[in-house]
């Protein structure tokens, strides 16, 4: 029992460090050791500590969650059709890609990150289970929110430098430096996904301090509009929409999200014309981006996506046969195409992944494990529920533009609505501004 006491006492230093691990998409420390699993050290950190949890001899599946959908089989499922089609497809496809990569390395990797998905989910579960941390998000979410602010005030202010050695050096990866400054994120849009994440919830609930936590959300929504975060508005609209279908029976709600609406898709369209995002010709971030998203289509079109083509297994198809005439305009999408590129040929859209690598049956599951908790909680009044359900919308629409397998901000989001209590209200409480 001691033992149990003892460990339950670090939760809320637990939860800190998962809040302020969260957004950050590439640490050196972790990234150059363990690769894509350790690029997010929120991965590892959460994974540890459900290591921790099991050595401790703590049950760490049999835990109360208000969601009809079998989470751990509807998981468990996409991992089997990825791996029933990678099965078929070493049989019936013969390798199209001459690459340095091997075929059974990359499933068993890829694998691998879903199966982290899972550890990561099932940590912040336990972790919800006590109504005490539960209580505590909005309070250390504003404290983790401003400590990426001020490492991003340092950056733009000349403090700290990530071209000379020094702690921001640490976050940025192979891909080279950007001139906009991004903080603890390695690029512009993931300190702009932090910032709609993380800004949501403070100016919806407003938490201990409102006006403060209003007033820094604001500040942080700034700072990436400023250096033109363009996945901030894929979040925000995403959180919106979830705003939109959430139960609230209040008009002043009502409209005040559709201008909320109208004003993320009005400068999203301002910032995307004024970085020229849909210029093929000389955009070519948005060439690749576009490029692969239409390649991942025609490989699903050609028949692929009924059955998928194994798990981790799109890199080997990212070849010239399914290739849109305008991403060979992209040097990098050459790289991959030829195999000279070492890193892993991505969708840039995580359903699509899903489409192209586990089939229909890995799609569709993953559909409705996030559709049926969306339904059980639509009518919650808990406000961590809702904080939760903020954090899966937004981090649904950064799947929109990104395919890893293992989101941190996904699983916490969808922990802490799984784990909120059921409620018998059909009004969403949130004091929107």
């Amino acid at each position: 029992m001691g033992a149990r006491q003892s460990i339950s006492q670090y939760s809320p230093l637990v939860l800190f460090f998962a809040l302020f691990l969260m957004p950050i998409d590439w640490f050196s420390g972790t990234g150059f050791l363990f690769r894509e699993a350790g690029a997010k050290p929120m991965n590892l950190f959460a994974a540890g500590w459900l290591l921790l949890l099991f050595i401790m001899g703590r049950n760490i599946w049999a835990m109360r969650v208000n969601i009809k959908a079998p989470y751990q089989l509807f998981i468990a499922g996409i991992v089997v059709s990825g791996g029933f089609a990678f099965l078929v497809g070493t049989i019936n496809t013969p390798p199209l890609l001459t690459s340095d990569r091997s075929r059974s390395a990359q499933f068993f990797s890829q694998t691998a990150m879903l199966l982290l998905f899972m550890a990561v989910l099932q940590s912040q579960i336990y972790l919800f289970q006590s109504e005490k941390a539960r209580s505590k998000v909005l309070i250390f979410l504003p404290w983790a929110a401003s400590l990426h602010l001020f490492f991003f005030l340092a950056e733009a202010g000349g403090i700290f430098r990530p071209d000379a050695p020094g702690i921001l050096a640490w976050f940025r990866n192979e891909n080279g430096l950007i001139e906009r400054a991004s903080g603890l994120m390695s690029e512009p849009s993931y300190f702009g996904t932090f910032a709609a994440l993380y800004s949501m919830p403070l100016l919806l609930f407003g938490g201990k301090y409102p006006l403060f936590n209003r007033l820094l959300a604001l500040v942080i929504l700034s700072c990436a509009f400023l250096v033109q975060s363009k996945s901030m508005y894929m979040v925000l609209g995403a959180q919106l929409a979830y705003l939109m279908f959430a139960n609230q029976k209040s008009r002043n709600h009502r409209w005040v999200i559709w201008l909320a609406l109208a004003a993320v898709v009005i400068t999203g369209i301002y910032i995307n014309a004024a970085t020229q995002v849909l210029n093929l010709e000389e955009n070519l971030s948005s060439i690749m981006r576009i490029g692969s998203n239409a390649l991942a289509l025609r490989v699903a079109a050609d028949g692929y996506g009924v059955l998928g083509v194994g798990t981790g297994q799109f890199h080997f198809f990212y070849i010239p046969q399914f290739a849109p005439d305008f991403l060979f305009l992209s040097q990098e999408g050459l790289d991959q195409m030829y195999g000279v590129s070492g890193g892993r040929a991505s969708t840039f859209n995580l359903p699509l992944r899903l489409l192209v690598e586990t089939g229909l049956s890995g799609l569709l599951m993953a559909a409705w494990l996030v559709i049926s908790l969306f339904v059980s909680q639509r009518r919650s009044t808990d406000t961590a529920t809702q904080v939760g359900l903020c954090f899966v919308a937004g981090s649904l629409g950064f799947s929109m533009t990104q395919d890893s397998y293992c989101f941190p901000s996904l699983a916490f989001g969808m922990a802490l609505a799984m784990t909120g209590p059921k409620s018998l209200s059909s009004t969403l409480t949130c004091r929107t501004i």
